[in-house]
């Protein structure tokens, strides 16, 4: 049998659409979807809505509250013992009271209560709001983590900290926030 030219290009025609076809099919079969990125709206609780707790008890066993009548706010701060990203937090504890004296400063650190202890020994915190914490609170799961909560009590902005840099741009949203209500 004699195959003209008009019946080769056919057949080398026919060869590219399967090639193409299956590369296409493969293509999709191999295509994952994209991750969609990490935003503070993912983690934490929701902006604008109250903290769930007003008063707590701190580790040396004394009542906080939350916002108390003198101050304009809180910046709660949640770290764990096992953190290592949170190890450079722990000399800023003693400057946020310095560096807003306006807001309570509340710090939760998860861990149990002998290395709970055992890095206020070491840091000199004998003085902070420290709030131990035996299992998650507040949706939060990522570490080092901040709330700034308004005077009325309400998250306003949240977001993981890893500096003292950190903490202020998350102060000034709240007030880029407050300044347009």
């Amino acid at each position: 049998m004699k195959l003209d030219s008009m019946s080769v290009s056919y057949v080398f025609l026919w060869l590219l659409v399967l090639a193409l076809a299956w590369t296409v099919i493969y293509m999709l079969n191999s295509r994952r979807p994209p991750r969609k990125p990490d935003t503070p709206g993912d983690h934490g609780l929701p902006l604008q809505k109250p903290f769930p707790e007003q008063r707590m008890t701190s580790f040396y066993g004394e009542e906080i509250a939350v916002v108390p009548p003198d101050k304009q706010g809180a910046i709660l701060l949640f770290l764990s013992v096992t953190c290592k990203s949170c190890q450079p937090l722990y000399s800023v504890i003693r400057k946020l009271p310095v560096l807003y004296p306006d807001y309570q400063v509340i710090v939760w650190i998860l861990g149990r209560s002998e290395d709970v202890s055992e890095k206020i020994n070491e840091n000199s915190l004998h003085r902070s709001n420290i709030v131990h914490q035996k299992e998650l609170q507040y949706r939060t799961t990522t570490y080092p983590y901040c709330y700034w909560i308004d005077k009325e009590g309400r998250v306003v902005a949240k977001g993981a900290v890893g500096s003292e840099d950190d903490i202020a741009n998350l102060g000034k949203s709240t007030t880029d926030t407050t300044e347009r209500r």
